[in-house]
């Protein structure tokens, strides 16, 4: 015998030991989604600190070698090596400045 529309519904209704009702009730902790999105704003924040920077870093760094390429434009006599120098030597430094003097190059 063909099975009715009815016997179907009751069908689809049963559940056993895994499977999920409707396919969405999970049992989760009371504090669960508390912890998750403040977990989730918390690295989401962090995450967008840390792009800024990089795209800062990123920015400076371009910025240096357009004005070390107009430099080298405007000088012929200058050559890239001298540019770097006087620019290690102008620029604050956490490398380096502390072991070599105040406004000394290593040469």
């Amino acid at each position: 015998p063909k099975p009715s529309a009815q016997t179907v519904v009751v069908a689809a209704g049963r559940t056993g030991a895994s499977r999920l009702y409707n396919g969405i009730i999970i049992d989760v902790d009371d504090n669960f989604f508390t912890v998750a999105f403040f977990s989730v704003g918390l690295f989401y924040s962090l995450g967008k600190a840390y792009n800024r920077y990089l795209l800062e870093e990123v920015a400076f760094e371009q910025r240096k070698m357009e004005n070390r390429e107009r430099k080298l434009e405007e000088d012929p006599s200058l050559n890239e090596l001298d540019l770097r120098r006087v620019e290690s030597a102008a620029w604050l430094s956490v490398y380096g400045r502390k072991f070599r003097g105040e406004g000394e190059t290593l040469e």
